[in-house]
């Protein structure tokens, strides 16, 4: 499996195992006495984010999205996991620091589950390529005029969540037995009801600086459940960064790794299976004319017993007994390693870089 190899190789060398943020005063303000003690200060609190935002894990994950799918999403929030909007607090619900998205109406049920978001705190997460829509014709992120992410929540969180209205009658337009929801599969002889999941779409509006949320029903149509209202997130562009490796001139999704080195993947996996096939012809055949072994002797001939004692039942069995064992052609274990020299100057590694031992000389 090249792809699973190379994945292994490039992605520890691009993301931060130990991400570290140092902080410096600008040019123009080092004549302040106080500029240096004040950079740290900033560069402490920076680094002590970077670790509860769990940013590590994000990068690395955007990393392999990048490397499978061409372009690696993060999205970056506020205190709610499904948007933040100034002035949406549960008032007068005796919940203390707790916002309207993290719990439900009457603040007793929690409707948030993602332990890496806090409330009042900032977070970043990573985006599923796969529920994420830009416009057409957009080649950057700068570019789009809006950003289309879309969520999937149960429908009891929704109904519960204050922020949407007109939610009462939502009705579901996913069930976890669906094709998406394959890997909750082993969990259905527990589950005592099968659980609805909403299709949200959470519109990040660039041409109005709005957010609003789109659910589809399941008569084909959409309503908007929330918005549109002023996006406080917006501040330097979209609240979303992204990352790519192989820039495409005309389109946003980049061609991946993954795609590049398909050709070699296919061509490896059609060069060991005919080297198992040929294996298996190459096995140790025998042709025994009719007559010469009893079958309880052929049992004995095949069995892994050591030194066998095999009856012939006719006399003079020199040439009448032919062993068959064809030999594997050489090229056969050739072509893998040509095929693993053209990954490697595909993607620009060495053998090192890819953990081979080298055995050519004494280095």
């Amino acid at each position: 499996n090249i792809t699973f190899a190379l994945a292994r190789t490039v992605i520890p060398n691009i993301y931060f195992r130990n991400p570290y943020i140092m902080v410096s005063p600008r040019m123009g303000i080092k004549s302040d006495p106080g500029a240096d003690v004040h950079a740290k200060v900033v560069e402490s609190v920076v680094n002590w984010l970077v670790q509860e935002m769990s940013l590590k894990k994000t990068l690395k994950t955007m990393v392999l999205d990048t490397f499978l799918c061409g372009r690696g999403v993060a999205k970056i929030g506020y205190d709610s996991e499904f948007g933040y909007a100034i002035n949406e607090t549960l008032a007068g619900a005796g919940v203390e620091d707790a916002t309207v998205t993290s719990f439900s109406r009457d603040g007793k049920e929690k409707i948030e589950y993602n332990s890496s978001i806090k409330p009042g705190m900032p977070w970043v997460g990573r985006v599923d390529p796969d529920m994420w829509l830009v416009p057409f014709g957009a080649r950057e992120l700068d570019d789009c005029e809006w950003l289309d992410h879309i969520v999937l929540r149960p429908v009891r969180d929704v109904r519960l969540d204050p922020k949407y209205t007109g939610v009462r009658d939502l009705k579901g337009t996913h069930l976890e037995t669906s094709i998406n929801f394959q890997n909750k599969q082993r969990f259905h002889e527990q589950l005592a009801e099968q659980v609805d999941i909403a299709e949200l779409h959470e519109i990040c509006d660039m041409k109005r600086r709005e957010r609003l949320v789109i659910a589809p029903t399941s008569q084909g149509e959409s309503k908007i459940i929330r918005g549109p209202l002023d996006d406080v997130l917006q501040i330097d562009g979209a609240p979303y960064v992204d990352l790519m490796f192989n820039e495409d001139p005309e389109y946003y999704w980049s061609t991946p790794d993954a795609k590049i080195i398909e050709p070699q993947q296919l061509e490896m996996n059609e060069a060991r299976t005919q080297a198992m096939m040929h294996r298996r012809v190459a096995l140790l055949k025998v042709i025994v004319e009719r007559g010469v072994l009893k079958p309880e002797e052929v049992t004995k001939l095949v069995s892994g017993k050591v030194m066998p004692i095999v009856f012939a039942d006719a006399s003079g069995i020199a040439g009448r007994v032919h062993t068959i064992q064809p030999s594997i052609p050489h090229d056969l274990a050739q072509w893998p390693e040509i095929i693993r020299g053209d990954v490697r100057e595909l993607m620009g590694l060495g053998r090192q870089q890819m953990g081979e031992a080298d055995s050519s000389s004494r280095r």
